[in-house]
């Protein structure tokens, strides 16, 4: 087995890269040691050195309001469009709207100009 702790006998990028992507993907710690050569400990030690592998993003549910449909929702709101009206020029329901509106501070109010 490589000693990949020793001072000048470390991995490369792409091997380090390579321990990445395989943790990444499920595999074992165990596994990965084997595959590249070096101890189960050297690896677990990396990636406590790391703070381990970044969180992966989550994805949005298709139900919840898309930023282009928030947008849309204050466009109407500014307009005076019911909530109704806004909800069909969506397609989606207009409890939707009514849910979406509700906790984010209401109809916005416009000043109106004097004139």
């Amino acid at each position: 087995m490589r000693r990949c702790g020793d001072p000048g006998r470390g991995l490369s990028v792409a091997e380090r890269l390579e321990i990445r992507q395989r943790v990444a993907t499920g595999e074992t710690f165990v596994a990965v040691a084997a595959a590249v050569g070096c101890s189960t400990k050297w690896i677990q030690r990396q990636f406590i050195g790391t703070g381990g592998l970044a969180p992966q993003a989550q994805a949005r549910s298709p139900l919840g309001v898309s930023l282009g449909e928030r947008e849309e929702i204050s466009r109407g709101l500014r307009a005076g469009d019911s909530r109704r009206v806004i909800a069909r020029r969506l397609g989606r329901a207009p409890s939707m709207v009514s849910r979406y509106v509700a906790p984010n501070g209401g109809a916005v109010q416009v000043p109106r100009l004097a004139g």
